[in-house]
């Protein structure tokens, strides 16, 4: 297993070797796609999005607010009309309050499962199984706190805004 300081530098890595304009734009015909970026995060996909297809159509969807400033500041700093950030998580039913789990170390691995501290994958864990105790421990409380998010079907959202098709 490749050693990294994180998990940005991971995927630093996996998006040098993994091309996914070349890969989306195979899989896109349309020049003005009308794109859903479910787990919006802090907006640096759809900013892909819009450079790859200026005149798409792109309906952001994040439950964390801690990500809702720097969207909504990448929206207007660009001019977007055609951006829509919805702040909720979506799913297979409506939900109003759903358990999601967010982490101090980063806002791109929240969700509705817990992070397991005892993976062999935790980059962070691995590290501090060497130091002292009071460093894992400190490590094991920024992760997995609970939040109530909403949560509604992409089926609802389509019919509710018009959506048609997606691509």
């Amino acid at each position: 297993m490749n050693k990294y300081e994180n998990n940005q530098e991971r995927t630093r890595k996996y998006l040098k070797d993994f091309n996914r304009e070349k890969v989306l734009k195979l899989l896109v015909k349309a020049d003005q796609p009308i794109i859903f970026d479910v787990g919006s995060n802090v907006g640096d996909t759809f900013l892909d999005f819009k450079r790859w297809w200026p005149n798409s159509k792109v309906h952001c969807f994040e439950p964390q607010h801690e990500c809702w400033k720097d969207l909504e500041e990448k929206v207007k700093n660009f001019g977007f009309t055609d951006v829509f950030i919805n702040k909720y998580a979506v799913g297979d039913t409506t939900v109003d309050c759903a358990t999601f789990y967010s982490h101090d170390i980063t806002s791109g691995q929240s969700g509705f499962n817990k992070i397991n501290p005892e993976s062999l994958d935790s980059i962070n864990l691995n590290e501090l199984k060497n130091d002292d105790y009071n460093a894992l421990k400190k490590y094991k409380e920024k992760l997995n706190h609970e939040r109530e998010v909403k949560i509604v079907p992409l089926v609802n959202y389509m019919n509710d805004k018009n959506v048609e098709h997606l691509d």
